[in-house]
């Protein structure tokens, strides 16, 4: 349940984080612009169980509800992220914190040398699908999205979830990760002890990012 605790080894540092803007990988009619400073918009649920999130969103999309399915494939893809980095005592409560150590994870988990691919494509396509269900989730502000849009995502988003919950070489994902935060200026971070209840597990915390 993450109650190893991880102490850091250094002050609390924050960094303003600048505006990035970039256009998003969709069909015309639904290109909009993401900025990836954004509010803690994380979502909080009561199961908090990824692979329960895959579920209902195959049971909107059954119903034709694709925004309220799109709705439950961030919260898989999010989660996801979100547990693996409680269970080495780090609370992420930002898009931007949960983008950027979500692509730290990838590049330092041993799982995807693992994937029948080229190491480097394996870890690249990883990003790229937490990036589509990040697409999916700018679509909760909208009132629609286009079948062949939401299709192209979901396929990526479950097949990250799916591997992203491999990750278990916890230990390669804490080392180094102290020197990461303060030296990526796109994330704040402070020293901060707590707890957080995800469902029926708690989670201590040492480390807060957003």
């Amino acid at each position: 349940m993450g109650k190893e605790q991880f102490e850091p080894s250094f002050s609390s540092s924050k960094t303003e984080s600048s505006d990035r803007k970039r256009t998003l990988k969709r069909s015309t009619s639904d290109a909009i612009f993401l900025f990836e400073k954004r509010p803690k918009i994380l979502p909080i649920g009561d199961e908090c169980d990824p692979l329960s999130y895959l579920k209902t969103a195959e049971y909107y999309y059954d119903k034709n509800d694709l925004i309220q399915s799109s709705r439950e494939l961030w919260k898989a893809a999010s989660y996801a992220v979100k547990i693996l980095f409680l269970k080495i005592n780090v609370n992420i409560t930002s898009m931007n914190g949960l983008e950027d150590l979500c692509y730290y994870a990838i590049d330092k988990s041993a799982v995807y040398d693992e994937i029948e691919t080229k190491i480097f494509m394996a870890r690249q396509l990883a990003k790229d699908q937490f990036s589509s269900a990040i697409e999916l989730e700018w679509f909760n502000c909208a009132t629609k999205i286009s079948k062949w849009t939401y299709e192209e995502y979901k396929e990526d988003v479950v097949e990250f979830v799916q591997n992203f919950m491999k990750i278990k070489d916890y230990d390669k994902i804490r080392k180094n990760l102290m020197k990461f935060l303060k030296n990526w200026k796109y994330i704040n971070f402070k020293c901060s002890f707590g707890t957080v209840k995800l469902g029926n597990e708690k989670y201590y915390y040492t480390i807060e990012c957003w």
